[in-house]
């Protein structure tokens, strides 16, 4: 009668393990909240978007003096080789970051931990 208990007791244990372990990698793979509230954007963000574009299509008088445009700057982490019976996905590092910076302004990035900050500045500088 132990003998089947434990049997049946570790059976349950390994069930369990690979249930939980398949919703969390459905978890985990899902798109990040900032990916997922993209389509809302900040009406800062939409100004900044309007003014760098204005800056690249009309270079008029009225068009700011950047020392450093990006338009839509993104960076794309390759997937790692995967295991069997696993598919991975490449990760988006950034995405989309489009900014204009004037001569002589400080400027800042701002976000939670892993948003990019440190990769955006590696591209740029």
């Amino acid at each position: 009668q132990t003998v089947a208990f434990m049997i049946l007791l570790i059976a349950l244990e390994s069930y369990q393990k690979s249930v939980l372990r398949t919703k969390f990698d459905r978890w985990r793979s899902r798109d990040s909240i900032s990916e997922r509230s993209s389509s809302i954007e900040d009406e800062d963000v939409v100004w900044e978007k309007e003014r760098v574009n204005h800056f690249l299509t009309k270079r008029d008088n009225t068009s700011p003096n950047f020392s450093l445009c990006t338009k839509d700057l993104s960076k794309v982490f390759p997937p790692p080789p995967t295991k069997i019976g696993r598919s991975n996905k490449a990760k988006w590092a950034v995405r989309g970051i489009t900014m204009g910076i004037e001569g002589g302004e400080c400027f800042g990035l701002l976000g939670v931990n892993g948003a990019g900050k440190t990769t955006t500045l590696g591209m740029i500088i």
